[in-house]
C-alpha cells in the first residue's frame, strides 16, 4: 500500500502591501523561504513563489493589493505566514 498522504487545502486571500518599500529583495527572499518551506503551491498573482527575483519582478509597490492562492497540507497557516509578512506585520 502507498503511505496516505495530507489532505490539501486550498486558500485565497486578497492582501494589500504594507512595506513602503513594496515588495523587494528582501521581502520576496522571505516569501520565497517560507514558500519552499511549506511544500505548498504558493502563488502571488499568478507567479509561482519559489524564487526571489521573479516576484521582485512584478514591481508590486507599497499599497497595491495583489493575489495570494496556497494549495496543500497547512494552506490556511502558510497563508497567514505570507500575509504577515506582505502587509508589514513580521
Amino acid at each position: 500500500m502507498f503511505p496516505e498522504l495530507p489532505p490539501r487545502e486550498n486558500a485565497e486571500r486578497a492582501v494589500r502591501i504594507g512595506d513602503p518599500a513594496g515588495i523587494h529583495l528582501r521581502v520576496a527572499a522571505e516569501l520565497a523561504a517560507i514558500a519552499e518551506r511549506s511544500g505548498c503551491e504558493v502563488t502571488l498573482n499568478e507567479c509561482e513563489l519559489r524564487r526571489a527575483i521573479r516576484i521582485v519582478a512584478l514591481g508590486i509597490r507599497h499599497g497595491d493589493v495583489v493575489t495570494l492562492r496556497v494549495c496543500g497540507p497547512r494552506a490556511e497557516g502558510v497563508l497567514e505566514e505570507l500575509r504577515h509578512v506582505l502587509e508589514g506585520e513580521r
